[in-house]
């Protein structure tokens, strides 16, 4: 695990509201002066941030449909499923080690292969578990015996027990050479995808799991702070913060780099 990656692990923690709130109740200690305010600040962050954080992963889970047959032209492609969660644990058999998050992205992953088998479409599955690469062997009996109720042949099954972020897990998909179609929870395919845009991979999404409705205020009790709306919270501004990153590696500063090197030039 390189610099760069903790880096960003550390960075992300900031977003987890918790943490954030405690950060600012902090400050309040040698900051004494400021102490109204922020207290105030972190009132308001307890009260709107599950609004907030329902309004954004609305949002991101609406982006793209679910995944049909149509529009399908390539003769194969790879079904990449991001990855999730896995831990391993004494007397549970491999397929039960799957966390809840993943075994949507997997049942979802399961659903489209099985539809590109039914119209004769040929397809490949890899899944991304970063998590515990010496199981590589125990992963890959637990993912071929949970894609076996969907009639999937257990040579179409890979895994990739390397990629460490979003970033290595679309060059590992890449590698195989074929469109991607990327399976990930409705609110992190857009990041998926838009890291994919701007890397150059053609990948086609297709969300897994429900979609979040927009957040209805029910007078004062919809102000009040719940665990769930902080989770939503934290949620939210982890993809937008991941989109941000994206935009700003691919995007912003190899503008800026470029206008830096015209501007020396001249």
């Amino acid at each position: 695990m390189n610099l760069l990656f903790w880096c960003k692990k550390i960075a992300s923690r900031l977003f987890l509201t918790l943490i954030f709130a405690w950060l600012v109740l902090a400050a309040a200690i040698p900051f004494s002066a400021c102490t109204p305010w922020l207290l105030g600040g972190v009132l308001l962050l307890l009260a709107f941030g599950g609004f907030a954080g329902q309004t954004i992963l609305s949002r991101l889970s609406r982006m793209y449909p679910q995944l049909t047959t149509d529009g399908l032209s390539a003769p194969c492609y790879l079904v990449a499923v991001a990855g999730s969660g896995f831990q391993r644990h004494s007397n549970r058999v491999p397929e039960s080690w799957f966390g809840d998050n993943f075994i949507i992205r997997l049942t979802e992953a399961g659903r489209v292969a099985e539809l590109l088998q039914s119209t004769g479409i040929c397809f490949r599955l890899c899944i991304s578990m970063p998590e515990h690469p010496e199981l590589h062997a125990e992963k890959l009996l637990g993912l071929q015996a949970f894609f076996a109720r969907f009639g999937i042949p257990t040579d179409n099954v890979q895994i990739v027990d390397t990629a460490l972020d979003s970033e290595n897990e679309m060059d590992a998909f890449s590698q195989y050479g074929l469109p991607v179609i990327i399976v990930s929870n409705s609110w992190h395919v857009p990041r998926l995808l838009l890291l994919a845009g701007f890397l150059h991979y053609p990948a086609i999404a297709a969300p897994a799991g429900q979609l979040f409705a927009m957040p209805r205020m029910h007078g004062f009790s919809g102000l009040l702070p719940t665990a769930g709306n902080l989770q939503l919270l934290e949620c939210g501004l982890h993809e937008l913060a991941g989109m941000f990153l994206a935009f700003w590696t691919y995007r912003a500063l190899p503008r800026a780099r470029s206008r830096s090197n015209h501007s020396h030039e001249t």
